[in-house]
């Protein structure tokens, strides 16, 4: 489930018909006695052009026309903008803990090939949903959004992470749009429901997504991007109902990216500012994923990898760690697991530049510079570093150091952390795993005067992690 953080992109996404100038003018040429203007919706020709209700262009922006019209822009004589019937739908009362089942009737006003657009009957009377906005939602589901041009959220993720279930033998998607409150100060976005995959008392039994709309717009630029991520959920259910939390959320927020939407860039440069060391990407409990950063390392992955990676993850059955290892070695990465993956990663938010590294590896490419570096904690050298991090969490740590300088790492707890090095000085850019042998790494400074960043990974156990930076002691 998707909860409200504090954004505030509410980019509404316009639908616009294109229409010919030409022939427009010459029907207004044609017919000069035209004084009465069309009416929409009463089966007569009103303005003399021989042209009646939504087959007239001048009836282009009614919202009846626009309904009719959201995927058949030739089937201007359909006066059911939706052909499913209205239903009562169960949903969660999310205005109290634990939620409750409650049932809101609700009627179809969009559809498309691959959705049905239902809207509570409440929203709907009282204007907080008008056929507008249920237009740009089939508009961005089925055709294109305002960050993917060549793709609607459905082919967008489909094409990439496989098709839903299917339990109503109905190839359409359920969107349904109502007030999904808050509880003590927390709003909703939206969610995805297994109940509705089985049968079941409160089951609806069809492929289903919810999405508010009593705090963002439901067309909004935000919230479509929460419904290709909820969409996510529904398919990843299909393929493995037992992967793990961390993962499918990660999944999700992949979703989002493939369908150009960057609900989560906010939160995903909060996290680069201060919680890389305390937010870890590896959670047991979803309920504690931080979306900032499983926002900012899916975009990443796809950059790297593209979205066949993330087909075979979704399909593969083995789950979390194991899953994500298995598709690095169907890569080609043998000998590099997850936790070296996520320092490339670290390194990348530092960097964001696609001329360092074999094939722009330290480099966000899709989000480019919308990414906001972290900055590294100043160290001294000599003096220890102690800090509590859990598992999968890393930090940053800068030392200054001058040309040809040796440098000797010592490590409290060698087994539990891995470390990358970089080397930043005189416009150049050096890359260096840190080899531990002995509690100890040994590194030497190129021949310029800079500094050594070093990303530091909790890869097992819990608690505090210690390492010391210094230059070698003289020899006795």
């Amino acid at each position: 489930m998707k909860k409200l953080n504090c954004l505030s992109l509410v980019l509404s996404l316009a639908l616009t018909f294109s229409l010919s100038a030409c022939d427009e003018e010459k029907k207004k040429d044609d017919n000069v006695n035209n004084v009465t203007a069309e009416i929409c919706d009463n089966t007569l020709d009103d303005d003399g052009d021989g042209d009646a209700d939504c087959a007239d262009t001048d009836c282009s922006a009614a919202a009846n026309c626009i309904l009719n019209n959201v995927n058949n822009a030739n089937n201007v004589n359909n006066t059911q903008p939706c052909t499913a019937p209205p239903r009562e739908f169960w949903n969660y009362d999310l205005t109290v803990m634990p939620p409750r089942n409650v049932q809101i009737p609700s009627t179809c006003y969009g559809e498309g090939d691959h959705v049905y657009v239902y809207v509570a009957d409440d929203a709907w009377a009282d204007g907080t949903v008008d056929a507008s906005m249920v237009a740009n939602l089939v508009t961005a589901w089925e055709t294109a959004t305002a960050g993917n041009p060549t793709a609607g959220i459905f082919e967008a993720v489909t094409s990439v992470m496989g098709l839903p279930p299917d339990v109503d033998s109905d190839p359409h998607v359920v969107v349904f749009i109502s007030k999904l409150g808050s509880y003590n100060g927390t709003a909703f976005d939206g969610y995805f429901r297994r109940e509705n995959q089985v049968p079941g008392t409160n089951s609806n039994l069809t492929e289903m997504v919810y999405i508010d709309c009593e705090h963002h717009a439901p067309d909004s630029d935000y919230l479509l991007g929460v419904l290709a991520h909820e969409f996510q959920h529904m398919i990843s259910y299909g393929m493995d109902d037992a992967e793990e939390g961390w993962l499918d959320e990660v999944f999700s927020q992949a979703a989002m990216v493939l369908s150009g939407y960057w609900s989560d860039l906010a939160a995903g440069n909060s996290y680069l500012a201060s919680r890389t060391g305390t937010s870890p990407l590896l959670v047991a409990d979803s309920r504690d994923f931080s979306y900032g950063a499983g926002f900012l390392f899916a975009s990443w992955v796809l950059d790297q990898y593209e979205g066949v990676f993330f087909g075979d993850l979704v399909a593969d059955t083995d789950v979390g760690i194991t899953s994500f290892n298995d598709a690095l070695a169907l890569y080609g990465e043998a000998g590099f697991d997850i936790y070296d993956l996520i320092l490339d990663w670290a390194a990348a938010s530092l960097l964001n530049d696609p001329s360092v590294g074999a094939e722009s590896r330290y480099a966000y490419l899709t989000l480019g510079d919308a990414v906001t570096p972290p900055n590294p904690t100043v160290g001294t050298m000599g003096t220890p570093v102690a800090v509590s991090m859990p598992l999968s969490t890393y930090k940053y740590y800068e030392y200054d150091v001058l040309a040809n300088q040796e440098i000797v790492i010592s490590f409290d707890n060698p087994d539990d952390v891995r470390m990358l090095a970089i080397f930043r000085g005189a416009g150049n850019v050096q890359m260096l795993p840190v080899a531990i042998i002995d509690g100890a790494a040994h590194l030497t400074t190129p021949e310029w005067d800079g500094s050594w960043t070093f990303i530091v990974i909790r890869a097992v156990g819990t608690g505090t992690v210690g390492f010391t930076v210094d230059t070698p002691a003289p020899p006795a």
